[in-house]
């Protein structure tokens, strides 16, 4: 009887663990979902930046300083 009881128990062990793994799955794959929009939101950002800074430095009425701050935000420094 003690074997069917430990049997039982360890198949219920499995049973959680399989379901802890499922569910760790699903959560890195929201984190995955939530880093591929970060990076495409990053890659809009530098491209709007790169227009800024392309702007800003054909216009005579911005300062040194920033075309400084745009360069640094576009890792250009």
């Amino acid at each position: 009887m003690e074997d069917l009881e430990r049997a039982i128990f360890a198949e219920s062990e499995v049973e959680k663990l399989q379901k802890q793994r499922t569910e760790d799955i699903e959560l890195m794959e929201e984190a995955l979902e939530v880093h591929k929009l970060s990076l495409a939101t990053i890659t809009k950002l530098r491209k709007a930046l790169a227009l800024a800074h392309s702007m800003i430095l054909g216009g005579e009425q911005h300062t040194e300083q920033s075309r400084q701050v745009i360069e640094g935000a576009l890792g250009l420094r």
